[in-house]
Order: structure tokens, then C-alpha cells, then sequence
């Protein structure tokens, strides 16, 4: 979970909020790691799918859904070897 907009602290209170929303029953996600993104520039919250494992796609869309935002796509630039990066922008307000 990549911070892209800036507010101090947002990456981890996002990894709180879908944890406990989507490991509430059996684990479905292990966040690897919160941290800044490349830039504070981002105006709509990213959710980059990097692998064609089953479910990621649904994981993807249960995010978008626990946030209120986000765009999915897929991206083939993974340098943290994750299936889905999400980079928070400044589109999420909660």
C-alpha cells in the first residue's frame, strides 16, 4: 500500500481498514509493506493487479469497494513482487 497523496499515516490506517474488513472470516490479504509512492501527485487512487492468479481480480474489486474508490487496471511493473499494488490518492476521503 503505496501513500500517493501525502497525508501522514494514511498507508497504514488503509492496511487497518482492509484487513479487518477482508480478514475477517479466513486471511485473504498479508500486506507486505505501507509506504510512500514516487510522488504525492496522485489524484485517483490506483489498484495495479499484477498476476492472472485466480481471485486477485475479485480481491481487487472487494478493495475498490471497502475504499469507495479506485481505478483497477493491470500493470506488468512490479518491483515488490506483489500481486496488487494500491496507491492511495487523493480521491479517498475517508
Amino acid at each position: 500500500i503505496l501513500n500517493g497523496e501525502g497525508t501522514q499515516g494514511i498507508a497504514i490506517t488503509v492496511k487497518g481498514i482492509l484487513e479487518k474488513a477482508l480478514n475477517k472470516n479466513a486471511k485473504v490479504i498479508n500486506v507486505k509493506e505501507t509506504k510512500n509512492a514516487d510522488s504525492f501527485n496522485y489524484n485517483v487512487t490506483k489498484i495495479l493487479i499484477h498476476t492472472e492468479k485466480e481471485g486477485v481480480q475479485i480481491v481487487a474489486e472487494q478493495i475498490k469497494k471497502i475504499l469507495g474508490v479506485g481505478a483497477i487496471s493491470q500493470s506488468s511493473n512490479n518491483p515488490d513482487n506483489v500481486d496488487i499494488t494500491l496507491i492511495i490518492g487523493s480521491d479517498y476521503t475517508k
